[in-house]
């Protein structure tokens, strides 16, 4: 198995390549997810210029949604340290969004004005992005400024 190109481009290390790779694919899919799920937000609101904490809300969708103790998943830094008060379940979005543009002629209206919106970012293009990653894979991160609820309860 291998890294992504960029990765090798950047640092340039085959030996080192080589032993981030070995111990990369050596963590559990569940950390590697964790990581990126972290790390594409942290790269997202940076373009943003913003915090997690500048966030009015922190949506948690899905059948995954539904079963996730947010205080775990703050604990294993999947979810972002702010004001438990921000996070709302919304369940299964995907099926309740495709139910209102099915059946509503304004939320196919809203949602063509969100898509004319979107602002693509190519993760892999943004150097940043492995730093983020890199520094998720930790739990709950290398960064525990990140996390002061975790590190205040220790």
């Amino acid at each position: 198995d291998k890294l992504p190109q960029h990765v090798g481009d950047r640092f340039g290390w085959e030996e080192m390549l080589a032993a981030v790779a070995l111990v990369y694919h050596a963590l559990p899919p569940e950390d590697r997810a964790k990581a990126a799920i972290y790390s594409a937000c942290c790269l997202m609101l940076s373009h943003l210029e913003i915090g997690f904490g500048d966030l009015a809300h922190v949506y948690i969708a899905g059948g995954f949604g539904r079963f996730l103790d947010i205080e775990k998943a703050i604990a294993i830094g999947l979810l972002p340290d702010v004001a438990r008060e921000k996070f709302v379940y919304v369940g299964n979005a995907s099926l309740s969004g495709s139910y209102r543009l099915l059946v509503s002629g304004e939320q196919r209206r809203l949602q063509k004005e969100l898509a004319r919106r979107i602002t693509y970012i190519d993760l892999s293009d943004d150097p940043r992005y492995m730093d983020h990653y890199t520094a998720a894979l930790f739990l709950p991160h290398t960064d525990l400024d990140r996390f002061p609820s975790i590190v205040k309860d220790k």
